[in-house]
């Protein structure tokens, strides 16, 4: 039997109590998505999703994909870090323009390519780097200076059928 490490952020905790838990891991199938318990599907251009915010993002292309605003931009985004922490972009670079963004959040975003006028053109991009070795590469939308999700700019009705 194997054993698997899991990392917990314990900052907040004032008391404890001791837990066992037995894990079975099983292996996924290719075209699993274990973040969404459902299957992905490649897209028209064969590209298969490789984390849980590019499966949202083919979900809403075909709907939203060349939709443009006033004050929305798209960035892809590689990383993010606390303050102090060290990383290097210097591979980046050949990618394009790299920005390090503070937000909300409190960390440092790394992105890549600069700011795009549609998701269509972001997920391309997107799509280029995580075939590049940047798996994890994912959308970022702001929206008049702030970062949003792709649900409130729906719910704001920015998103909407053209």
């Amino acid at each position: 039997m194997r054993s698997a490490e899991v990392i917990a952020d314990a900052s907040t905790i004032t008391a404890y109590t001791e837990k066992s838990v037995d894990l079975r891991l099983e292996a996924m199938p290719a075209n699993s998505d274990a973040l969404t318990g459902g299957t992905v599907t490649p897209g028209p251009d064969g590209f298969v999703p490789t984390n849980k915010t590019q499966v949202k993002t083919m979900r809403y292309m075909d709907r939203f994909g060349d939709i443009t605003a006033p004050g929305l931009t798209f960035y892809v985004q590689v990383i993010a870090v606390r303050e102090g922490k060290k990383y290097n972009t210097s591979k980046l670079t050949a990618f394009g323009k790299v920005e390090k963004k503070r937000m909300a959040d409190g960390l440092i975003h790394v992105l890549v390519g600069g700011g795009f006028k549609s998701m269509r053109e972001a997920f391309e991009y997107n799509k280029k780097l995580a075939k590049k070795k940047y798996s994890d590469a994912f959308i970022v939308i702001m929206y008049k200076g702030k970062r949003i999700q792709f649900e409130d700019l729906e719910r704001a009705g920015i998103f909407k059928q053209q």
